[in-house]
């Protein structure tokens, strides 16, 4: 019996995520967090692998910018707005990141 109702709440709850339209929300959420995960371990790796090697920190930062740069255009919508901004930071934010979000000014 806890097999049909397990599967019948399963279900259910995937019927009311289907029909609300929180399935695609959720799907954004686990992009913007994916995005986050994979760039905080990369920059996390390099600053605990490297001694301080700025090619090594380039490297990183360009790998993640380009990684960043693929999922605010997934996410599309504010997340290009952000993108937009972030590009014209120069003075915050590290050149490789400015120069990939450069390319969000088009968009």
């Amino acid at each position: 019996h806890s097999g049909r109702i397990c599967t019948g709440l399963e279900l259910g709850l995937l019927y009311y995520l289907y029909t609300t339209n929180q399935l695609a929300l959720h799907r954004r959420r686990c992009h913007v967090f994916t995005a986050f995960i994979v760039v905080t371990v990369t920059l996390y790796m390099t600053k605990f692998t490297t001694n301080n090697d700025d090619a090594a920190w380039d490297d990183a930062y360009t790998k993640c910018a380009a990684f960043a740069y693929k999922m605010i255009l997934r996410l599309r919508g504010l997340w290009v707005k952000t993108g937009q901004y972030m590009s014209s930071r120069a003075d915050v934010i590290p050149a490789p990141w400015c120069n990939s979000l450069q390319r969000l000014q088009d968009a």
